[in-house]
């Protein structure tokens, strides 16, 4: 075990587990306590310079140990291990296993570019959670003081994980993806897409079959994230923001079977079992504090959303109504015993007419923007009217309109029926719906042939 510090009770208890796992199977359990200081010019990760113990773990094992198997402590093996030492490491510096893409694409940056370049890490990249060490191949590579000029020289973003993947390049040993399962990847945490057969882009550097043996066949899980099993939900902000955990909802059996068994193993531990229990206990206390607070701002939030959606609908019904309002006083207008000249003056055809007689004493109009701009204006103001009519004499049929017949004023309507620009407006309509048959051309002569007949008329 690595630590900068420990209590002494503490240590009497790692003696009394000692003796009683040796009881199973002959074990002891080592402390090394080292000092920190000697990592100062490195990044803090979390809030101390424990990751970076593992450095030292060539200089304090002793000489004629020739390998090590290191593990970080939110690890959690179910199977035999003895047969990594079976392993032939050669001349490698570790077996390891791979981390994800985003590792290796990026670059370790220097704090002083004039001194040192900027370094790249190799596709081999790994996570230094799981170590299969050759400590005597390391110990030939001026190990420690690499890692030193690493720490004082480097901006490392993951500790002292990047210092050994810059050692350690391309002499590194390829194990299954099965030593190191990360619990994440039953999430969309760490989500894996591509493999390195389906892809180059791949997201991690293992084949689909080896990925998917994996995950149904683990030897060890890696509680690396989306939380540490001893922690609280609130200790990871993200954890319900991902709607990973519910205690209420089955909503992901692997992740919850990963939990689930190392809370077994916990509590099966001797010694410490009871203070696990109580954590268990206050983690569970906690989880449903928590839930009960994120259930209850997610309530609150929809309640501001609902009455935010409510308000804008009344505003629309608001206008709507007034809307309404404004056509039911018009309907009323017109429907008064001298309304028949105004309907007809209100019908397209007489708007067309009036405009296209108004442009039309200028010479050139049709060259004119705004003259085509106005026709479509009045067309579309007028569809416009005309389906607002229709939807509100489909809601209330009271509203509709009397025949023109009806009118006292009915002859009137047919004076302006009869108007030029009435019919002028008529034959334009007639026209634009065949304009692709020349429509618009022939208007221009019935146009004229229309003036001349007026002209008569007036003689």
């Amino acid at each position: 075990m690595l630590t900068d510090c420990i209590t002494a009770p503490t240590q009497q208890k790692l003696n009394q587990l000692q003796d009683e796992l040796s009881q199973i199977y002959p074990c002891k359990i080592k402390i090394h306590k080292l000092d920190v200081e000697i990592f100062k010019d490195a990044p803090l990760w979390g809030d101390n310079y424990m990751a970076y113990l593992r450095l030292k773990i060539p200089d304090i094992l002793p000489d004629n140990l020739e390998r090590c198997l290191y593990l970080d402590v939110d690890m959690l093996a179910l199977k035999d291990l003895r047969i990594l030492f079976t392993l032939d490491l050669a001349s490698y510096c570790a077996g390891v296993v791979y981390d994800f893409a985003f590792q290796h694409k990026r670059i370790l940056e220097t704090k002083d570019i004039n001194k040192y370049p900027n370094l790249s890490f190799h596709k081999e990249y790994f996570c230094s959670a799981f170590m299969l060490l050759n400590l005597k191949t390391i110990r030939k590579i001026d190990f420690w003081q690499k890692a030193i000029n690493l720490m004082r020289n480097y901006k490392l973003k993951f500790a002292d994980q990047d210092v050994l993947n810059i050692i350690f390049a391309n002499k590194v040993l390829k194990l299954n993806f099965t030593y190191q399962v990360h619990i994440g990847i039953f999430t969309h945490v760490l989500s894996i897409k591509t493999l390195n057969d389906e892809s180059e882009n791949w997201d991690l550097n293992y084949t689909r079959a080896e990925f998917e043996y994996a995950k149904a066949n683990v030897t060890i899980y890696h509680y690396s994230s989306p939380r540490k099993v001893w922690a609280d939900a609130f200790s990871c902000p993200h954890f319900w923001r991902w709607n990973i955990y519910d205690p209420f909802c089955d909503t992901n059996k692997q992740l919850k079977y990963a939990y689930n068994l190392w809370w077994k193993m916990a509590l099966c531990t001797p010694i410490f079992k009871n203070e696990l229990l109580a954590l268990k206990f206050e983690l569970e206390r906690l989880d449903l504090e928590y839930y009960a607070l994120n259930l209850s701002n997610k309530l609150y939030t929809k309640d501001q959303e609902n009455q935010k959606q409510n308000l804008i609908l009344s505003e629309k019904v608001i206008k709507l109504e007034n809307e309404n309002k404004t056509l039911q006083n018009e309907i009323i207008n017109l429907k008064q015993t001298k309304g028949a000249a105004l309907r007809a003056q209100n019908q397209l055809a007489y708007k067309l007419g009036t405009t296209l007689m108004s442009y039309s004493k200028t010479k050139f109009f049709y060259l004119n923007p705004k003259f085509y701009l106005t026709l479509l204006s009045i067309k579309s103001k007028h569809k416009k009217s005309k389906k607002a009519y229709e939807n509100l004499i489909f809601s209330n049929p009271s509203f509709k309109l009397p025949l023109l017949e009806t009118y006292a004023d009915y002859d009137e309507a047919l004076k302006v029926q009869n108007f030029f620009s009435y019919r002028l407006g008529l034959e334009f309509i007639k026209a634009s719906k065949t304009w692709y048959k020349g429509g618009l051309v022939k208007f221009y002569f019935k146009a004229k042939n229309l003036k001349k007949e007026f002209k008569k008329k007036k003689v």
